[in-house]
């Protein structure tokens, strides 16, 4: 039986931006989609770092801890002076598109990381979640109960 990999159950529709990527465009991309992590890549598509929803939000709450008019403005005045190259998780691990996903798992589960960008030949092609995995997963476990459930 050939062994899943992780280019299987990735995300491949990545949402990126690039160093020079003030916060605020980081932020419009948190609150527009349903996304956790946003990888850092420069111009030729290698990943650079990652901007996770946590780090995000601890950014955040550092100054406005409390939410109201008042700090929200504070936050994006803060937010449209820094670049995401100053925020982001620099020596991010990645991970190859035809790695098996039991090495994103094991990657996960040594490391506490909940994404891993996905490359191939050294360009971003995807992001693998833990999300993901447990899709994948739950599907897999779904599938042979059923089987052994029929007659």
């Amino acid at each position: 039986m050939k062994e899943i990999t992780v280019k299987q159950i990735m995300t491949d529709k990545v949402i990126s931006v690039g160093p020079k990527a003030l916060m605020t465009e980081v932020s419009a991309l948190f609150d527009s989609n349903r996304i956790h992590h946003v990888p850092v890549i420069d111009n030729d598509g290698q990943a650079l770092g990652m901007i996770s929803r946590l780090d995000y939000n601890k950014l955040q709450d550092h100054f406005t801890l409390f939410l109201c008019e008042a700090a929200d403005e504070r936050n994006r005045k803060f937010f449209s002076t820094l670049l995401a190259s100053e925020v982001m998780t620099k020596n991010i691990a990645t991970i190859d598109v035809n790695a098996p996903v039991k090495i994103a798992i094991e990657t996960f589960l040594e490391n506490l990381f909940h994404a891993l960008p996905v490359i191939d030949e050294g360009k971003l092609v995807g992001i693998v979640t833990s999300h993901d995995v447990l899709k994948y997963l739950y599907g897999k476990e779904k599938t042979a109960a059923l089987s052994q459930s029929s007659p």
